[in-house]
């Protein structure tokens, strides 16, 4: 797993495949592109964890995926940004848990999400 991105996007790798896109900033709020989950037509929801701290977006497709957006937790921020483990729901599609972002991209993401 690799975490890679700037203050306002992080995306998660594995074997050169995008798993989780995460973009965040004060004015829009915290966006999830799960570019591995599959549309849902019933489904609404995307939920989103780190650590024990789990927020609740609203999913919309995304092309052949699925992404999910809401406001930016403080809680769901502080968590991320001390490196929780990251896990993401979509119906019956479940990604994670990851390990979290390391401290040097974690603590610009989280500063540009308004914490």
């Amino acid at each position: 797993m690799l975490w890679s991105g700037d203050a306002h996007a992080l995306e998660l790798w594995q074997d050169g495949v995008q798993l989780l896109k995460l973009e965040c900033d004060r004015k829009t709020g915290l966006t999830v592109h799960g570019d591995q989950f599959k549309p849902v037509g019933s489904e609404e929801r995307m939920s989103v964890g780190a650590g024990d701290v789990v927020i609740t977006l609203v999913a919309t497709p995304d092309g052949p995926a699925v992404k999910g957006e809401g406001s930016a937790d403080p809680d769901f921020l502080r968590a991320f940004g001390e490196g929780r483990k990251v896990a993401v729901n979509y119906g019956y599609q479940n990604m994670g848990p990851y390990d979290g972002p390391p401290p040097d991209l974690a603590a610009p993401f989280v500063a540009a999400c308004g914490l």
